[in-house]
């Protein structure tokens, strides 16, 4: 049983079974009835004297460009998306009177939601929005380990501050340099992601899927400084075949495909940490490595990163590459925020009671601001 309480109802809406089984465990311990914890199909259906079809539209051609950058459909025409965008459209809509009728009817007032960047959460967020319904968002955590709850979003749009300023003023009595192995390797480490991820489609600016991030790079090689190897390493979860990919560059001497080791070795074994927004990037922080971002990511904070937002830029980072400073102070300070104000201790695939507590701490938090 919760020792805490939280005075309001909290729904939550899932669009996979893993995110409705811990949503349930969540209601469990808020000893809320099971019908608060919402599933991405619902049966209740109302047909709302407006649709916000521009806004729908916006919604679906999201839908769509995620769907053309997954391998399998790069052989359609383009005419089945425009026939398939008018069937979404259809759904969407379908969609969108299912959600309104469900927030009228259960007269919800607060809402958590996983991600938000999806295609059936987009149509939540826009239901939510007509009914003035708070949402608190959850997602995998940024720091190994654990989880992240947010009232603003997730990911470039969470709620982490973006001025250095903020996180050096804040560990003026307790900071002490840490101890850290220098790699004498010159290796930079590049981890692949998700083509069809959101990080990827709606912020990823000048990169648009991995095989244009390897051609930027290789194009870039010339300008870093004699030595130098890029280790590239593919995401687990993506479906993409890059086997030809990995044929180009067969023994090529200073671009490697390394999909054998761990991307904790990876980083260790490297002096820099390259990404578009992952949060691998962090995990190089982790370590106190040069970090250099591509795209939009929440920690493209001046001094804690080096971000490169077009070729031009990343051209003059290469060049200077070995004189690339790392502040400590600053790193330390905001980790120390991640993992002590921000994140969520644990990881929401394993849940312990300190998790749920922490998280309904977080909640009460965002409803009485």
């Amino acid at each position: 049983m919760s020792n805490q309480t939280i005075h309001h109802p909290i729904y939550t809406f899932s669009i996979t079974k893993l995110q409705f089984s811990y949503f349930e465990k969540l209601n469990k311990y808020l000893n809320q009835s099971n019908d608060k914890a919402l599933y991405k199909n619902m049966n209740s259906l109302l047909f709302t004297s407006s649709v916000p079809l521009n806004k729908i539209s916006e919604i679906v051609d999201l839908f769509i460009i995620e769907k053309k950058s997954n391998a399998k459909h790069k052989q359609k025409i383009q005419l089945f998306f425009s026939l398939y965008k008018y069937i979404k459209v259809l759904d969407a809509v379908f969609n969108y009177w299912r959600y309104c009728s469900t927030i009228k009817k259960k007269n919800i007032n607060y809402m958590i939601m996983w991600n938000g960047l999806k295609y059936k959460q987009n149509l939540m967020k826009l239901a939510t929005s007509k009914y003035k319904v708070k949402i608190f968002y959850m997602e995998n955590g940024l720091i190994p380990g654990m989880t992240t709850i947010d009232n603003k979003g997730v990911n470039y749009l969470n709620s982490v501050p973006r001025s250095p300023n903020f996180f050096l003023a804040r560990l003026t009595n307790k900071y002490s340099k840490p101890t850290i192995c220098t790699c004498e390797n010159k290796k930079i480490f590049i981890p692949f992601q998700v083509n069809t991820d959101s990080q990827i489609i709606k912020y990823s600016p000048w990169i648009r899927d991995m095989y244009a991030l390897v051609k930027t790079i290789s194009d870039h090689c010339q300008y870093l400084p004699k030595g130098y190897k890029v280790i590239f390493k593919t995401h687990p979860k993506c479906p993409e075949d890059y086997s030809e990919l990995f044929n180009k560059f067969e023994g090529h001497s200073h671009i490697i495909f390394d999909n054998e080791n761990p991307t904790n070795t990876l980083i260790e074994k490297s002096e820099i940490v390259l990404t578009i927004n992952s949060t691998v990037g962090i995990e190089g922080l982790i370590q106190y490595k040069k970090v250099i971002t591509l795209g939009d990511a929440f920690y493209n904070i001046d001094g804690l990163v080096h971000h490169a937002g077009n070729s031009k830029q990343l051209k003059e980072i290469f060049c200077s590459i070995e004189k690339l400073e790392i502040n400590y102070y600053l790193i330390s300070s905001f980790l120390d925020y991640m993992i002590n104000e921000y994140q969520i201790p644990g990881s929401w695939t394993n849940p312990d009671n300190n998790h749920f507590r922490k998280i309904i701490t977080k909640i009460n938090k965002f409803i009485c601001q």
